[in-house]
């Protein structure tokens, strides 16, 4: 079944594909208790349930050997193991970033990054790149994700499951900007996130899962209401509105809206908000550039994350690493907090939608 949806602003925000079966990612621990008791078994077999649903490799029903067989194959009638199935993995020639491209029940492909990074104190630790989308609607000319268009929004479980490695590991960091808009597919990614945090669940600290939007305004707004103790992050781009329309034609809010709602959204919720900010050679990475935009952040609870582009098809290019230095040191005199996130990945089409794209776009 598919149910198109639409966005407070009128945009489609993509149809949610319903699957022939559930599968057990789809399940709350009480609608999981529910069936198992509907199926004649004792309580604790849906604790068992959830564990092999999030806490292993995935495994087919019928394969779960701690439940008896008939309930086994009263279950296998009712539900599926997972949403989604591994297609390939790519890794990165110095083993820290991995790309997986994963398959939905209807056939569609999504990408999830995992990336092992050093902290300041010099201990590892990975975060994972989850898509929200299949595509994406607004089509900023940095991002692989929108080449296409959009063909619909995941469901929670397809989120969610994003975060569980073949092996059954997770990590310990969780960003929602991979393919697609997370607040055009609301419900949805809110629903993921509790999966995500809860117990259950993947377990990840809420403040260790970050939101990234290209600045919905109304769902930032409703985001911040929501009690979740999350990190936001907002695609900004651009210093002014011109150039952030030049780079992100589907984008509605201009730079001040955004910064407003960002104002509003550490006001409700004591978070720091990050603007993210891909610097494209020529467009956008000027130090009249910079100048403009620390002048606009002046008072503001923000910090800046610049992100040097990493080339897609198309005619735009990636800024120098002078640029990218005397950008990063405009906003720092200007008392600007701001970092510099490094290319990761390139080698593996680790950008959004990269390896998807390519897949789409090469004969097969």
């Amino acid at each position: 079944m598919i149910m198109q949806g639409y966005s407070e602003e009128g945009r489609p925000v993509g149809a949610i594909g319903r699957p022939p079966l559930p599968t057990l990612t789809d399940f709350s621990p009480e609608d999981l208790e529910a069936l198992v008791l509907e199926l004649g078994e004792r309580s604790y077999r849906s604790r068992q349930l959830l564990k092999r649903a999030w806490r292993g490799a995935p495994t087919p029903v019928m394969e779960i050997k701690e439940l008896p067989t008939a309930f086994r194959t009263a279950l296998a009638a009712r539900v599926t193991a997972r949403a989604l199935e591994d297609v390939t993995e790519l890794v990165s020639g110095d083993g820290n970033t991995r790309k997986r491209l994963l398959k939905t029940f209807d056939g569609h492909e999504i990408e999830s990054v995992w990336m092992r990074l050093r902290s300041v104190k010099g201990k590892w630790r990975t975060t994972t790149c989850v898509s929200t989308q299949i595509g994406c609607a607004f089509g900023c000319l940095f991002c692989a994700s929108g080449k296409g268009g959009l063909l619909r929004s995941l469901r929670a479980s397809e989120i969610a499951e994003q975060v569980v490695a073949p092996d059954g590991s997770r990590p310990g960091n969780v960003v929602l900007m991979g393919m697609g808009e997370p607040l055009s597919n609301y419900d949805e990614v809110v629903k993921a996130i509790k999966i995500m945090n809860a117990p259950w669940g993947p377990g990840i600290g809420a403040r260790r899962i970050t939101v990234s939007t290209i600045g919905l305004v109304d769902k930032i707004d409703r985001l911040s209401r929501e009690g979740l103790e999350i990190e936001l992050a907002i695609s900004l781009h651009a210093p002014n509105d011109d150039v952030r329309k030049q780079l992100c034609p589907g984008a509605r809010a201009g730079v001040r809206d955004l910064l407003r709602a960002a104002r509003r959204y550490h006001s409700n919720t004591g978070r720091v908000v990050t603007l993210e900010y891909a610097l494209v050679s020529g467009i956008n990475d000027g130090r009249e550039h910079a100048r403009e935009l620390a002048d606009r952040l002046s008072g503001y609870p923000v910090k800046v994350n610049l992100i040097p582009f990493n080339p897609v098809a198309g005619d735009l290019a990636p800024p120098s690493e002078n640029a990218v230095r005397s950008f990063l040191d405009a906003l720092v005199k200007n008392g600007t907090i701001a970092t510099v996130r490094r290319e990761r990945g390139a080698d593996v089409d680790a950008a959004c939608g990269q390896l998807r794209w390519r897949r789409l776009d090469s004969p097969q």
